[in-house]
């Protein structure tokens, strides 16, 4: 029930972002074929005028046909390749700002009813409910064979005769550090109740991780009147969009080995699964991560990679500075072979999505 709750939102989400494309396309008289939620093969469609309403199998996002996007029917009134300049990025433009203003709207919300966030020591008794929360797993260390995951809350830890309740972060790694090479106990509360995990931390970790394979923080949540709410919305969530931007150069870097890997690249299998475990941790936390999810796809699609919005973009601003655009054969060969990159990434995620999970 947690991950049906949490593809339809999601589905809610990512067609917000082809919803922006689909409405200034619209405003401007370009003829939109086809706006479908999920992915053919097609369960249901509607002609209205000149545009197919559809419902698809598959359930990941959804997809709109603009007449003329791949550079045909040129000469048509009504199609995109014929718009001016600015109106076509403007279309461009329009998924990724919908998906940015959706992004900062489910953090307004969320601040709204109460958002977890990180706490530090000064902080603690000004905020309610704080715990030690698991914030991240690192892959194939202690605590990902032991089965913690994040959002799983510490309440108390043993290894021998040592006890240690009231956690905090730095004493859960001073514990953590002087009992290395010995079995350790946790006590933590998961989204299946209360449990007992068995860990040994390693005395001597990979490079930029700790001897559990964790990244820990104390949590507590925060509430806040309508006109702030919004406002940190919007602050935040600019400070995600330009963090993605940040986070994709490392990304990128460590994939191609010109540095240490900061994470592993997630599909929506891998989305899908840590969506239904954050439907479970609470309202708060499923905003956060849909927010995240939006924000994310809105800087994702700035980046100029050909088949995107922002590789398509690129090729409007080049036609900009050249005076006269690229030939249509080239841009359609560069975005094809863009398109047939993806996929071919998208099925490598998956295949590791699955390994992950089984």
């Amino acid at each position: 029930m947690s991950v049906f709750i949490f593809i339809v939102v999601l589905i809610i989400v990512l067609s917000l972002h082809e919803f922006g494309h689909f409405i200034l396309a619209k405003i401007f008289g370009v003829r939109v074929d086809e706006f479908g939620i999920g992915y053919p093969p097609r369960i249901w469609g509607k002609k209205i005028k000149n545009t197919i309403y559809s419902i698809n199998w598959l359930p990941f996002g959804a997809f709109v046909k603009i007449l003329g996007e791949d550079r045909d029917n040129e000469n048509d009134a009504d199609s995109f390749s014929n718009q001016k300049a600015w109106k076509r990025l403007l279309v461009l433009f329009g998924g990724i700002i919908v998906n940015l203003l959706c992004g900062m709207l489910l953090l307004g919300v969320g601040y709204a009813i109460g958002l977890p966030v990180l706490v530090n020591e000064d902080e603690v008794n000004q905020v309610e409910n704080v715990s030690l929360s698991i914030l991240g797993v690192s892959g194939d260390s202690p605590a990902e064979l032991s089965g913690l995951k994040a959002g799983d809350i510490v309440l108390s830890m043993k290894s021998g005769g040592d006890e240690m309740q009231d956690l905090t972060a730095e004493k859960f790694s001073e514990f953590i550090k002087n009992h290395a090479g010995q079995e350790v106990i946790l006590s933590v509360k998961t989204t299946d109740g209360i449990i007992e995990k068995k860990v040994v931390p390693r005395e001597n970790p990979p490079e930029g991780q700790g001897a559990l394979g964790v990244s820990i923080g104390q949590v507590g949540f925060v509430q806040y009147g309508f006109f702030k709410s919004i406002w940190l919305g919007i602050k935040n969530g600019f400070q995600v969009f330009i963090n993605t931007f940040v986070i994709a150069f490392y990304l990128i870097k460590g994939l191609l080995g010109f540095g240490p890997s900061i994470g592993e690249l997630v599909g929506p299998i891998g989305i899908t699964a840590l969506g239904g475990q954050t439907v479970k941790l609470g309202l708060g936390y499923l905003l956060q991560f849909l927010a995240g999810i939006s924000i994310n796809l809105a800087a994702v699609n700035m980046i100029p990679i050909p088949a995107l919005d922002g590789g398509r973009i690129l090729f409007i601003l080049i036609e900009k500075i050249k005076g006269k655009p690229v030939k249509a054969k080239t841009e359609n060969m560069v975005h094809a072979t863009g398109f047939a990159l993806l996929i071919a990434l998208s099925v490598y995620i998956a295949v590791k999505d699955i390994i992950r999970l089984f």
